[in-house]
């Protein structure tokens, strides 16, 4: 299991300004580098990555900032929240003692896609309106929509995130992982539907990610959001399909004057 790999931490207090570039990553990390197995990330490595907690501080899934003041995930994950919070510059949920320190911002609005259907997981897909918005900083920085006219490598997609813990099998430490994740629509069921992306992950360890973004890069690194983890069934990942929901992503934010 990733918690029992042992990692090798090599410690760089550099301090590290921001950008205003959507989607991208800190390679190798920052402050310090992890070693430790294939699906070990280190600190900062995908700044795009926020932990949502609910107000008795238990973590409930892995959303994705869009915006600095903006957190995308799925609807299954928040629908039932009554108050959240958003928390970025995360790495390991299971210390505080990690090179800078994790920034938590109150949800000011949860929006629920209107035609998410609990039943099908049909519209599966939710947006996060903060009170204030996250420091521009190089360990927080949001991912790119997929535009019209980006092409991104569909071979080189992978999901970022945390694994889903329980109460009574907590592990000792429970990091940002990354998954290569290998898109292929014969993995869908039967009844699998028109706003999903079906795939599998390249991995024999359990992993359930939820809420958590499928990432694909351009060819010049540049790292864009095209689903987010809605279930999994008989071994297939279904996400739900980002690329699809764009305009409805803008005609939400609209009315508080957020534009991406």
């Amino acid at each position: 299991m990733l918690e029992q790999m042992r990692l090798k931490v090599s410690i760089n207090r550099e301090h590290t300004a921001g950008s205003n570039q959507c989607g991208v990553t800190n390679v190798d990390g920052l402050y310090m580098t992890v070693k430790g197995g294939s699906l070990v990330t280190s600190f900062g490595e995908y700044p795009w990555v926020v932990a949502i907690f609910d107000v008795g501080a238990q973590f409930v899934c892995t959303g994705t900032l869009i915006a600095y003041n903006v957190v995308l995930t799925t609807a299954s994950c928040v629908a039932a929240e009554q108050q959240l919070i958003a928390r970025a510059g995360e790495w390991d949920l299971m210390t505080e003692n990690e090179p800078v320190a994790h920034v938590n911002i109150s949800v000011k609005k949860s929006i629920v896609h209107e035609k998410f259907n609990w039943e099908s997981m049909e519209y599966n897909i939710a947006l996060l309106i903060l009170e204030s918005a996250f420091d521009h900083l190089q360990y927080i920085t949001p991912i790119c929509l997929l535009g019209i006219d980006t092409e991104v490598f569909y071979e080189k997609c992978f999901i970022t995130g945390w694994r889903s813990t329980r109460p009574l099998n907590r592990p000792s430490r429970n990091i940002v992982v990354k998954v290569e994740i290998a898109i292929d629509s014969g993995s869908c069921s039967l009844n699998s539907i028109s706003t999903e992306i079906c795939a599998t992950a390249n991995t024999n360890l359990p992993i359930y990610a939820k809420g958590a973004p499928l990432i694909c890069p351009t060819d010049s690194s540049i790292y864009h959001i095209i689903g987010a983890w809605s279930t999994r069934t008989n071994g297939a990942i279904q996400f739900s399909d980002v690329r699809q929901f764009g305009p409805w992503i803008r005609e939400k934010l609209e009315p508080d004057c957020i534009f991406i």
